[in-house]
């Protein structure tokens, strides 16, 4: 994986966004962190982005609505979007050590590990010393509920690199997650030259049919009592993750909205991976 224009460089800091399994919850508060620092809109040449692509067809496309700039091939057309897994990195004027990784679409899920190599191979070679990355899954943790919010340290099992995150229960050893993207992070981040990885997870058991449905536009449909309350608590952890919680503002705008296109229902659904 290479970027479009090889003078584009990361910051120091990079929050990785991709569509996770259940509510594209951890994209979305991304996306919400993204709009409240770049004030999408209103404050042209603030940022710049640089685009790259993995060489696998995208069973699954998403793409954010109204927050140009971030999203990959237009999904209103499912067979033009048939192509690579597209990747959006994004630059701040305003925080020059801060980047937003927005993967924008997935493979089959038998791809999924070398996509989640080829991007830490990336992040590797661009010197990147922190990663957090957000994500909404249906986890299982056996002997208590996997509904609230967890963090994951992969290259520190049992003890967190962020103080930021302190407070945040570490996932208990064993958990088990159908997210197969979350799942080969947790294991490749564990032997990567990256400083600290660190996944904040919010445990989500959606109902059956918002993973199934060919077309869904998270935001708007599935936006049940507990949407905006798990965008918001990603979000705003987050960006105290990412040391930016002030100049985020205490409002962060949960509501974004992203339509998630599956290309092959049948492929994307299978593959069950967990925590290693």
């Amino acid at each position: 994986m290479e970027l479009s224009a090889p003078s584009f460089k990361l910051g120091a800091t990079v929050v990785l966004a991709y569509p996770d399994d259940t509510r594209l919850a951890g994209y979305r508060a991304a996306l919400a962190l993204w709009t409240a620092l770049a004030a999408c809109g209103q404050a042209a040449g603030t940022h710049s982005t640089c685009a790259a692509a993995f060489g696998s067809r995208a069973t699954v496309v998403v793409q954010p609505l109204g927050v140009p700039g971030i999203g990959g091939p237009d999904v209103g057309d499912a067979a033009d979007a048939a192509s690579d897994v597209s990747v959006v990195f994004a630059n701040l004027r305003e925080h020059p050590g801060l980047t937003f990784c927005f993967v924008n679409g997935l493979p089959a899920p038998a791809h999924v590990p070398e996509l989640v190599d080829h991007l830490v191979g990336l992040l590797e070679k661009q010197g990147v010393e922190r990663v957090v990355a957000p994500a909404a899954a249906n986890v299982s943790i056996a002997g208590e509920g996997g509904d609230g919010l967890w963090a994951l340290f992969p290259a520190s099992p049992g003890r967190p690199l962020l103080d930021t995150l302190a407070d945040v229960p570490e996932l208990p050893a064993g958990a088990l997650t159908n997210d197969a993207f979350l799942s080969a992070l947790g294991t490749i981040a564990a032997v990567a030259a990256v400083g600290t990885v660190g996944l904040l997870i919010h445990g989500d058991r959606r109902p059956g049919t918002s993973g199934y449905r060919e077309r869904v536009v998270f935001g708007a449909e599935f936006a049940d009592d507990g949407d905006a309350a798990i965008v918001g608590t990603l979000a705003r952890r987050l960006a105290a993750a990412v040391d930016v919680a002030e100049a985020a503002g205490a409002s962060l705008p949960t509501g974004v909205e992203v339509v998630r296109v599956r290309l092959d229902a049948d492929a994307a659904g299978k593959g069950r991976d967990i925590f290693s």
